[in-house]
């Protein structure tokens, strides 16, 4: 079957979209069409994206978008969230789940902290955490504490978040917070 819809059986890239099921661009443009109609997700889609690419159907990622109907933007942000590291999927809820915007996200952490370092803490995770939870977990290795303070990116990913329960009794800190900070990256 070209697509299947659980996350947990889908194939590799390569063998999901191989030259004997998917052999022209007719068809992998009805296979996309298909997919995009039983609401593939963008995992499943950036899987098809790369392996029309590989495979030379179509010489880059903006002649294939013309083909397919979509964004360049699409193909791109898809083709991003189909190398991320499974465990970091997973660790979101699957497939389903992620979005462009998270998918970005992610794959910066994977970009600046590297795929085996974030894909490792992905894997240990427990399941319930939501998003801000996950991303604290991928960028200091735990899972937050109730009491203690999450870190997570801002959708721009410019932006580092704290959050804590205990803001109030925190601002009074924020002069000396800024300090470590700023002490930590004159180190770099």
């Amino acid at each position: 079957m070209l697509y299947q819809r659980h996350s947990n059986e889908i194939e590799s890239m390569t063998q999901s979209f191989s030259s004997r099921e998917v052999p022209n661009k007719r068809t992998a443009i009805s296979v996309h069409r298909r997919m995009r109609s039983e609401g593939a997700s963008i995992v499943r889609l950036g899987q098809l994206y790369i392996a029309m690419i590989e495979r030379g159907l179509w010489p880059s990622q903006a002649s294939m978008a013309l083909d397919f109907a979509v964004s360049p933007s699409n193909v791109s942000r898809s083709i991003t969230a189909a190398r991320l590291p499974r465990s970091v999927v997973d660790a979101v809820g699957g497939d389903g789940k992620l979005t462009f915007s998270l998918a970005e996200r992610l794959d910066f952490f994977v970009t600046q902290l590297g795929s085996s370092v974030v894909s490792e803490r992905a894997s240990q995770l427990p399941g319930g955490l939501s998003i801000p939870e996950i991303e604290h977990a991928l960028l200091t290795g735990a899972p937050p504490r109730p009491d203690e303070v999450t870190v997570s990116l801002s959708v721009d990913r410019n932006h580092l978040i704290v959050e804590s329960s205990r803001l109030p009794s925190i601002l009074r800190e924020a002069p000396n917070i800024a300090q470590i900070i700023n002490s930590l990256l004159r180190r770099k």
